[in-house]
């Protein structure tokens, strides 16, 4: 957090250093943090297609206002790294036919966007469908999809599964330790599963 902090000072005309940021906030469960830089990343770069506004929808939908992020989506961009959060932010503000059009616009990319399972995991998440967003993470892991910054495991997205064994198989997966997500399951502990 503290490096997220330096990076805006040092570079405080950047959207992108504050976009980052929002997310590295997000993933420390900072929301009000978050909130504050995604605003400052879409101060600085007002398009609807850039980065910065899809962290700042994130933002906006991690701190319960899931009506402005519903109209931040209109005419977001998407690449392949964003992917995820925008099935995710498409389901999760309530969007059923967009969510079952995406899912299988993912499908027919499969081949060509290497984050495919990923965001069709945040889909299923966003929905609330723990298992097909479990069994999506597991493919993920089987095709070595990258995580990164794009959907550290840290993000509010992966609360409904942070009980998961599964979900601590996943991390484990990607040589991480479930513990530091606050993740218990599969650590010798009970696991009571998706909630």
């Amino acid at each position: 957090m503290e490096q997220a902090r330096r990076a805006t000072r040092v570079d405080p005309l950047s959207p992108t250093t504050f976009a980052v940021g929002a997310i590295v906030m997000l993933n420390a469960d900072r929301r009000d943090d978050a909130l504050a830089m995604a605003r400052r990343a879409i101060d600085l770069d007002t398009s609807v297609a850039g980065f910065a506004h899809l962290a700042y929808a994130m933002a906006i939908h991690a701190s319960g206002n899931l009506d402005s992020a519903r109209k931040l989506l209109a005419g977001a961009g998407r690449v392949p790294q964003s992917s995820p959060w925008l099935g995710y932010l498409i389901a999760a503000t309530g969007d059923r036919a967009g969510a079952a059009a995406y899912l299988r616009q993912l499908d027919e990319e499969r081949e060509r966007n290497a984050f495919t399972n990923i965001a069709e995991a945040w889909t299923y998440l966003g929905g609330g469908d723990t298992t097909r967003a479990l069994d999506a993470l597991e493919r993920a892991v089987r095709a070595r999809e990258p995580f990164g910054l794009s959907v550290p495991f840290g993000m509010p997205a992966y609360d409904r599964i942070r009980h998961s064994a599964r979900f601590a198989a996943v991390i484990k997966g990607y040589g991480d330790d479930p513990s530091v997500f606050r993740v218990t399951a599969g650590l010798g502990g009970g696991d009571r599963g998706p909630r």
